[in-house]
């Protein structure tokens, strides 16, 4: 039999109620975010510097005590889109959404949240590249998490029949 301790932060959250969070659960192996995001960052709440990078994340869950997450899900737009660091660049320039210093126009490879959180040592990271309504994050978390947990698929197996069913749902409700 699977145990499972499941904590939740809703509304409201900060760096400081992560950190607290993982302190107090001395980490987790799955993270689940729901809520906004970039392709770069999550959106936190309350906070002047409201932007949370994948990586930062990992490194907030590290200095509370915690550990590199196995697996991470977000259920945040364009978390998982991928740009290359020169895109970024010329979005920024457009958008004045970060103070990014011109050079990095120059720079080579990629940026993705993510990217950030598979370089920081998460093992799976499962995250949307498009824009994405709450009904169907919620029904592709859901579907997700049974087949991880309930039926111990592994986490790529476990996102595969999700996302087929998924569309089975879609195909099945339009006829």
């Amino acid at each position: 039999m699977l145990l499972l301790q499941i904590d939740s932060i809703c509304y409201g959250v900060t760096r400081a109620t992560i950190a607290e969070q993982v302190r107090a659960a001395k980490g987790y192996h799955i993270v689940h975010w729901s809520g906004h995001g970039h392709h770069d960052s999550l959106v936190l709440s309350g906070e002047e510097n409201n932007q949370l990078s994948g990586a930062g994340l990992v490194k907030l869950f590290q200095q509370a005590g915690g550990f590199v997450p196995s697996v991470v899900f977000l259920s945040a737009s364009h978390s998982g889109a991928f740009l290359s660091v020169a895109q970024e660049a010329e979005i920024t320039n457009t958008t004045g959404h970060k103070d990014l210093p011109k050079s990095i126009a120059n720079k080579q490879g990629y940026t993705s949240t993510a990217l950030a959180l598979l370089t920081a040592g998460v093992s799976q990271v499962v995250a949307m590249r498009y824009s994405v309504g709450d009904a169907y994050a919620r029904q592709l978390a859901l579907l997700f998490y049974q087949h991880l947990l309930a039926e111990q698929y592994n986490a790529d197996a476990a996102l595969a029949t999700a996302r087929s069913q998924r569309r089975l749902l879609s195909v099945m409700r339009l006829s």
